[in-house]
Order: C-alpha cells, then structure tokens, then sequence
C-alpha cells in the first residue's frame, strides 16, 4: 500500500483509512475498509467487517485472498452490484500555489456511477 502525503492524512473531508492498530494496512484491502465505515463502522474497529465484505466480493467473483491485488475503476460496476450501492470516485489534488496564489485543494471526479441505488458511497482514488 502506498504512503499517503500529508495532505491526505491531515484532510478534514477525508478519513484516510491508511493504518489500524497493528501499524500501516499493506494487504489492498482498502475499499472493502471503506465500505465497512460507509456501514456505520467505526475507523478503530474495521476489520471484521472489512473481512466479512471481501468474503462475499471472493464467493460472489471466485479467487482467492493471495490472487487479489485491490480493486481497480474497472471492477466498480460489479461492486454496485453487489454491495446494491453507487460508488462515486474524486481524486483530492493539491491546488497549484504558483497559478492560484494560495495553497489549497480540488476534488477531479475519476468516475460516475451507471447504476441507481438507493445508497451512495463516496471514495478518494489516490496513486502514488
């Protein structure tokens, strides 16, 4: 798993979701993570849920823990599906303190949902 910038871990919009307890999360299992806090979990508590979400992504898709490398934007039409939810994705990016005088940050959207549910997520993609 990436180190995320500071940015990012300092954010107030942003819950970064990048360590547990046990220190800096290196397994892909963030959006699962996600998904567990969009369920109401609370950030100190994720893990059985996060385990619980991503058994029913491995029976429903087949596989198995040591094949899955993350989710990538190509996959999120069949998590919509399966998790009944619309999955918006932004991409939080520092503002360009040379054009815009000031530092700061925007949100790019990456991806739109197709699909109607009546629930709605909201994610954060970031590359390193």
């Amino acid at each position: 798993a990436p180190t995320l910038p500071e940015y990012l871990v300092n954010s107030k919009a942003i819950d970064p979701l990048h360590r547990g307890s046990h220190g800096p999360y290196k397994d892909n299992l963030c959006f699962f993570r996600c998904l567990a806090t969009h369920y109401g979990r609370s950030s100190k508590n994720l893990e059985v849920a996060t385990e619980v979400h991503f058994q029913t992504f491995l029976v429903e898709k087949g596989g198995t823990k040591e094949e899955f490398h993350g989710v990538t934007l190509g996959m999120l039409d069949g998590l919509e599906k399966l998790f009944q939810l619309n999955i918006y994705v932004y991409s939080l990016q520092p503002n360009d303190a040379e054009t815009d005088g000031e530092t700061g940050y925007f949100a790019e959207l990456v991806r739109r949902p197709l699909s109607r549910h009546k629930d709605t997520m909201y994610l954060n993609l970031y590359q390193s």
